[in-house]
């Protein structure tokens, strides 16, 4: 398989400074500046008791301030495998456990220069492990929803200079119209711990809750609605980063259009 996305990063508006003799007016201008990448991802992945995803990611990245700017490429490789334990009572309800384990190399390229200097990029190795466990409800057609989904999950990454950061947290789901996640970052060369919070909402999800709560075992739907959930899904991710709940937390947006041809 493959993908593009676009990713822009803005500091919003700075004020200019003057530092001499140790004061710090502000001059009255403003500024910002700016991350941009396009990324180019190819993947493959193989499915059965025994799932197994790899795939990689080239970026083109540039950094732009009001006077200077930098561009460079970089690259991510990963993989995941899972192994898929179920127990279907009939036809229609199985019962699930599958654990995983995921290994990701990231930001390994060139180093970036800037104002004639050279910078190294942050490259980061991650491990983690997943045990996910629920119901699913099984239709015509090859379809299935879950009726509910826990996913508890452990990250572990090492960053440059030997920095380590511990990730911890858990996503719920019910009915697949109610998914919920919140997790905990911890960093061990400081006291500094952040609470992470998120939740989704996509068109998919609205015809799997129908698809559900009907009597029906048939997931063939017209009009405006099957479009939606069987062709167009249209989905919104929220997630908010939080150190102790201050004014400075980190707002995330995503908006993701998929649209299957089967």
């Amino acid at each position: 398989g493959g993908a593009y996305y676009y990713f822009k990063l803005r500091s919003g508006d700075q004020y200019e400074r003057t530092y001499g003799r140790g004061t710090a007016d502000t001059t009255g201008g403003v500024f910002s500046w700016r991350d941009e990448s396009h990324n180019f991802v190819i993947s493959f992945a193989r499915t059965g008791t025994i799932d197994i995803a790899i795939g990689g990611t080239i970026k083109s990245i540039k950094q732009t301030s009001p006077d200077y700017s930098t561009d460079n490429f970089a690259f991510d490789v990963g993989g995941i495998v899972r192994y898929n334990i179920k127990n279907c009572t009939n036809n229609t309800v199985c019962s699930f456990v599958i654990p995983a384990v995921g290994l990701s190399m990231k930001n390994f390229g060139p180093d970036m220069t800037f104002l004639n200097n050279s910078y190294p990029l942050p490259k980061s190795t991650s491990f983690g492990f997943s045990v996910t466990t629920g119901k699913t409800k099984l239709f015509s057609g090859n379809k299935s929803a879950d009726v509910y989904k826990l996913a508890p999950a452990v990250d572990v990454e090492k960053r440059k200079y030997d920095s380590w950061v511990y990730r911890f947290g858990v996503e719920v789901s019910l009915y697949e119209i109610i998914n919920f996640r919140v997790g905990r970052i911890s960093y061990d060369k400081s006291s500094e711990n952040e609470l992470t919070y998120g939740f989704s909402l996509s068109t998919f999800r609205i015809g799997k809750f129908k698809m559900l709560t009907s009597e029906s075992n048939n997931s063939n739907a017209g009009g405006v609605m099957g479009f939606l959930y069987n062709k167009l899904n249209v989905e919104y991710n929220f997630a908010s980063y939080d150190r102790y709940f201050t004014a400075d937390a980190q707002k995330y947006h995503e908006i993701v259009l998929n649209y299957s041809f089967r």
